[in-house]
């Protein structure tokens, strides 16, 4: 399966994409963090909690 010349550029934009965020994330110390999905789960109700007040107020 060979791909036409508009998906590998594509694909290369894509790539080239993450590789400049990596870049300007490192010139800054700073990265990606990896949390726990409990960790993620626990910040959602404070901001639904949020949402759904200014919704109806």
């Amino acid at each position: 399966m060979s791909l036409t010349v508009e998906e590998t550029m594509c694909i290369v934009a894509i790539i080239q994409a993450i590789v400049a965020k990596l870049y300007k994330l490192s010139l800054n110390n700073m990265s990606f963090n990896i949390y726990r999905l409990a960790l993620i789960k626990e910040n959602k109700f404070p901001c639904r909690a949020l949402w759904y007040r200014r919704q109806y107020d």
